[in-house]
Parts: structure tokens; sequence; C-alpha cells
């Protein structure tokens, strides 16, 4: 009878290591997906700062080709309040 006990405990220990075993690699393969899921998010979240330095630097150089525009239209208007003979 001893042996049979020792045999049905181990038994339930092997049964109890394969459970946590299978819970383990359950929460290893949710650790791995939250990992490549917030991989995804700071990737985006680099593109999306690219993106707005870009956005900024050719906002800026809208706003120097503007104020270019605007010295050259000053200019051609300063010539026509000269009149036609130039002073």
């Amino acid at each position: 009878m001893l042996v049979q006990f020792e045999n049905a405990e181990f038994r339930q220990r092997v049964h109890k290591a394969e459970q946590e075993l299978a819970l383990a690699r359950d929460d290893r393969a949710k650790l791995a997906a939250t990992q490549v899921f917030d991989d995804i998010q700071l990737k985006a979240a680099i593109q999306d700062r690219e993106a707005d330095q870009q956005e900024a630097a050719l906002d800026v150089q809208r706003k120097v080709h503007e104020a270019k525009v605007e010295q050259e239209q000053a200019a051609v208007e300063a010539k026509r309040a000269e009149g036609p003979c130039g002073r």
C-alpha cells in the first residue's frame, strides 16, 4: 500500500508540475505578444515624431519663401510708386 500511495502522490506532483509548466508557457507567449505590440507602438510613435519634424521643417521653408515673395512684391510696388521715370 505504501508504494501505491507514493506512486499516486508522484503522479499528482507530476500533474501539478505539468500544469505549472503550461501556465508558464502561456505567460511567456502573452509576454512575447505584448512586447511585439509595444514595439509596434513605439515604432509608430517614432514615425509620428519624424513626420512632425519634417512638417515643421517644411513650414519653416514655406515661411522663408513667403517672406522673400513679400520682399519682392514690396520692391515692385516701390518701383511702381516712383512712376515710369524711375524717380
